[in-house]
């Protein structure tokens, strides 16, 4: 079997055989590495008991978690074209557009050209969406209260912390523009 997965190896590829832990003093190790304990587990399961907690509340709205979270993006985080919204979410492009058909064909978000740039497209939220991106944080945050029950105020801001600190380790900045982030990490896209 190894013979075949090395025949099988493209030349640019390293062999399975030469991969090492790069820093040896890390907290993970091959001695402690268990995937229900690795933080990408915990981190999607997390996120997907609280995305689903959100798509039942939601549910009576006719609205479904990502879609909630357009609305927000679209209100609270300077993202007006698919593609800002599409960094910001970290979602495909394509995703985006059938999440914004969606919302459009329901009266939520309308797409606007720009009058400076005539092949961007802007996404405006509607009075209604207007409206329901002012009310929906309720249902967000009774979810995240519910799940969040027996932390301390400084639990939860220090938790906050530390996943900001790791995503500018893996060079993103939440809540800056795409240019603040590509001048932090030093990368584009």
């Amino acid at each position: 079997m190894g013979s075949d997965m090395q025949s099988q190896t493209p030349k640019n590829t390293p062999e399975l055989g030469e991969l090492k832990v790069e820093d040896k003093d890390g907290l993970y190790s091959l001695d402690n590495y268990q995937i229900c304990e690795s933080l990408g587990y915990l981190f999607k399961r997390t996120m997907a008991m609280i995305a689903n907690a959100i798509d039942q509340e939601l549910a009576s709205f006719d609205l479904t978690h990502q879609q909630f979270s357009i609305l927000m993006m679209l209100t609270q985080h300077r993202c007006y074209t698919a593609a800002d919204l599409a960094r910001e979410t970290g979602v495909d492009t394509g995703a985006i557009t059938r999440i914004l058909d969606r919302l459009e064909a329901k009266g939520i978000v309308r797409r606007v050209r720009s009058s400076a740039d005539r092949r961007v497209v802007n996404i405006e939220l509607t009075d209604s969406g207007a409206f329901a991106a002012q009310k929906m944080p309720v249902v967000a945050i009774n979810v995240l209260n519910r799940h969040l029950v027996g932390f301390e105020r400084d639990e939860l801001e220090a938790m906050k912390s530390m996943l900001r600190r790791i995503l500018r380790n893996g060079g993103v900045v939440i809540g800056a523009s795409r240019e603040e982030s590509v001048n932090t990490s030093g990368k584009g896209d």
